[in-house]
């Protein structure tokens, strides 16, 4: 081969994982497409995602506090650690996501359906999750106290040793709900004539 028949090594085609510069916190992204980008550890606090897809991105430890993220598609997207404080997440597809350990406290996910997410140690306190999707969803050892879980299917959901401690669950689906070893109090709100008792639950 000669030398000017070498292989080109600068390629012209755009790097799949570059971010674009406007992908920034207080930054208008809605209806972005911004599926599988690896947004890890990236300041996005206050961004406007409405409607945006982030399906199957990368937001491990990113700053989502305040973001708006409502009817978002944020399906397989990877959320762990991520903070979403105060986020808005109404009516937003997680089908799927990864949330271990993500700070979720004061967020608004009302009809957003969580199918088969994975939210162990999350932290939900005060959270509105009123007519979510929550079955099937692994949230083991995580924090709901106070959260608003009223009209939430519940089925086949995995609470155990979950902090329910002032969690309103009126009109909840809970059947199949795993609930050994989670925390309750008085002010825990049950559907009318459910026994907790009798699944394991831990007066607190």
């Amino acid at each position: 081969m000669s030398e000017g028949d070498q292989p080109d090594d600068t390629s012209t085609d755009p790097d799949p994982t570059d971010i674009p510069l406007d992908v920034r916190a207080g930054a208008n992204l809605r209806s972005r497409d911004l599926a599988s980008l690896d947004l890890s550890a990236r300041d996005l606090s206050g961004a406007d995602l409405t409607g945006a897809s982030l399906a199957r991105a990368r937001m491990i430890e990113t700053d989502l506090t305040g973001a708006h993220l409502r009817r978002a598609d944020l399906g397989g997207a990877i959320l762990r650690d991520a903070s979403l404080f105060g986020a808005d997440l109404s009516h937003a597809n997680l089908i799927g996501a990864e949330l271990q350990g993500a700070d979720l406290r004061k967020a608004d996910a009302a009809e957003a359906t969580l199918f088969h997410a994975k939210l162990m140690t999350a932290d939900l306190r005060n959270a509105t999750a009123q007519g979510v999707d929550l079955s099937w969803v692994s949230l083991i050892d995580a924090d709901l106290r106070e959260a608003d879980l009223s009209e939430a299917d519940l089925f086949e959901a995995d609470l155990r040793h979950a902090d329910l401690r002032g969690a309103r669950l009126t009109g909840a689906r809970l059947t199949g709900t795993e609930l050994r070893g989670a925390k309750v109090d008085d002010a825990t709100v049950w559907p009318e004539g459910f026994d907790h008792t009798a699944l394991g639950t831990t007066t607190a």
